[in-house]
């Protein structure tokens, strides 16, 4: 029991009866003590819902540590959370299980590639950047093209056709006056909408 309260950082409280524990305290206990046998499985609703970033990262951490031994069944609607903690991860809609599988499994079937935003200066020929890209990656769409940011959809452009397009984009940055880069993968946020 001591161990688990170390686990749970509740040591200091042990002697607090759990009513008068924080709701984020009140949690960790509950999740400490549905570990406390080494079960085989565990079901947890929402473990996580509504409680403060340290107390997350402790049950995260905590069922992390558990999973070689605990098959854990888990609920959350933070994708976030289901990307850290799932192996397998099912996206329920409408009462149904509308997909289910990896995080990368996911991502590739529902997910829409990898996204390029750039910031471009105030007096960039956007034209000439957006030719640049298109040139250079056929077949990638444009998502958004305002004042000074520009976003484009790149499918599932090879590790090798990104890297060559980011190294020509960085050594032409000045001439194109491209002030910064990012290049993103779908997320499971994506997923989810696209699967829901």
């Amino acid at each position: 029991m001591l161990t688990a309260l170390m686990q749970f950082q509740l040591i200091e409280r042990k002697d607090t009866l759990a009513g008068k524990l924080s709701y984020s305290d009140q949690r960790r206990l509950q999740v400490a003590m549905a570990l406390l046998d080494s079960p085989e499985f565990g079901l947890f609703d929402n473990p996580t819902a509504g409680i403060d970033s340290e107390s997350r990262n402790i049950i995260w951490d905590a069922l992390l540590k558990n999973r070689a031994q605990c098959t854990v069944l888990l609920s959350t609607n933070s994708s976030d959370e289901a990307e850290i903690l799932g192996d397998r991860i099912a996206i329920i809609s409408k009462s149904v299980i509308s997909c289910c599988g990896s995080s990368i499994y996911l991502r590739r079937k529902y997910g829409q590639g990898y996204r390029l935003q750039m910031t471009l200066a105030s007096k960039c020929d956007r034209k000439e950047v957006c030719g640049f890209v298109e040139k250079k990656l056929p077949g990638v769409e444009k998502l958004l093209e305002r004042r000074h940011i520009v976003v484009y959809r790149l499918g599932f452009a090879s590790p090798q056709d990104l890297v060559r397009l980011l190294q020509e984009l960085e050594d032409h940055r000045v001439r194109l006056r491209v002030r910064r880069l990012a290049i993103s993968a779908s997320s499971l946020e994506d997923v989810l909408l696209r699967s829901a």
